[in-house]
């Protein structure tokens, strides 16, 4: 096998198994595919000679190690972070102003639950079997200790 083949083997093994670790990830196909052409890359570099081996096994740890360093460098897992706050807190609401049958109208996309204004209460909402745009009137239509859920008028 020629240095140039050799070569080829092994970038594509490294290609494959970065595409596994930061745009596919899990242990899937792209990442054992990976691994296996550097392994064979590796198997076959000692085929030539122990030394091009063991240059060959040293030349991809470093580079592995390398590409990954620079990787977590760049801010890479800032892509994959969430980075938004969960603002939602149980409902406490007074019983005596939500009733069955109030109405309000929603402050943000029911997707099937988020925030809505009845009876001047602000509070965490449900609807069933569809969602609501912000902005669309509802009505109660049915109460728990800690669960309204609404629909749309």
């Amino acid at each position: 096998m020629s240095l140039t083949m050799l070569i080829i083997l092994l970038a594509v093994g490294l290609v494959l198994m970065l595409i596994e670790a930061f745009v596919l990830p899990g242990l899937g196909f792209a990442g054992i595919v990976g691994l296996l052409l550097m392994i064979i890359g590796i198997y076959m570099a000692f085929g030539v000679s122990t030394t091009v081996g063991i240059v060959t096994t040293l030349l991809v740890v470093l580079v592995t190690a390398y590409v990954l360093w620079k990787f977590l460098q760049a801010d890479t897992w800032k892509r994959f972070a969430i980075n938004d706050s969960i603002y939602s807190k149980m409902n406490t609401f007074n019983t005596d102003k939500i009733k069955l049958g109030a109405e309000g109208v929603c402050l943000t996309r029911l997707n099937p639950s988020g925030r809505a204004k009845i009876n001047g209460e602000i509070l965490e909402v449900a609807v069933e079997n569809n969602f609501l745009d912000a902005n669309t009137p509802i009505r109660v239509v049915s109460l728990s200790s800690n669960k309204i859920i609404v629909e749309s008028l």
